[in-house]
């Protein structure tokens, strides 16, 4: 969508017609979803945030999730500038974070589902450390191939731990609550903790491209790639402390 309206208004207003158009979507499920459950207004207390933090497990699982959705959104965001720099033309470039989008789906229902049979952090883990081996394994290579193949590959691949991560994670929070009726106060802590990490990840993922200008045009996204790769990496080591 943003590459088709980008051009005719400009990217402030492209901005502004993906947010609309997300609030409309957003607003038929305000008017049609319904909580199975009878809620009861509680008080705010703080400490209710913080207690969670004082188990180990649901820290290390927290500093997980930290580390990995630091990582874990940068292809999403640099795959098709990556790839033009390394010779993919821009017409098939743009197709890449489609092809990422698509692969995701099997990664956000299949691992879930079967995360019931062999273990969510299990799968968690698994998943992450394959995001970790494709983005050293594969995304830097890609760079140094002459044919959009081994980047188009890594698309089709990376979605399976970039879609498993996403849908997994309150999974993950749910298993490590023994109490059910906390459950809304320790997914939202995770996903407060989570937002920073979205939020700086890609700013210094752009730092590290700016390092990089120096350096032949298909290393130029190396320092971004190598930063995606590791922190995923230290994602997983605290999602199997975790466990």
């Amino acid at each position: 969508m943003f590459d088709r309206i980008v051009g005719r208004i400009g990217s402030g207003w492209t901005v502004r017609a993906i947010g609309f158009m997300l609030l409309g979507l957003q607003l038929i499920a305000l008017v049609t979803l319904r909580s199975r459950l009878n809620h009861k207004p509680t008080s705010i207390n703080i400490m209710d945030f913080l207690r969670p933090f004082k188990e180990t497990p649901y820290l290390f699982n927290a500093i997980g999730c930290f580390f990995t959705m630091w990582g874990i959104l940068i292809p999403f965001n640099y795959i098709v500038l990556s790839g033009e720099s390394a010779g993919i033309s821009s017409g098939l470039a743009v197709y890449l974070i489609p092809i990422l989008n698509g692969a995701s789906v099997f990664g956000r229902i299949f691992p879930p589902w079967a995360g019931d049979y062999l273990g969510r952090f299990n799968l968690a883990i698994l998943f992450t450390l394959f995001g970790f081996v494709l983005v050293l394994g594969m995304w830097i290579p890609s760079s140094l191939s002459s044919s959009p193949s081994p980047t188009i590959v890594f698309a089709v691949l990376y979605g399976l731990p970039l879609g498993c991560f996403a849908a997994i994670l309150p999974a993950l929070v749910g298993q490590i609550t023994a109490d059910v009726r906390t459950i809304g106060v320790r997914l939202g802590t995770t996903f407060f903790v989570t937002a920073w990490a979205g939020l700086t990840g890609q700013p210094i993922a752009g730092a590290l491209v700016s390092r990089g200008v120096g350096l032949e045009e298909d290393l130029q996204y190396v320092y971004l790639k190598v930063f995606c790769g590791v922190t995923i990496g230290i994602g997983a080591v605290f999602l199997a402390a975790a466990r």
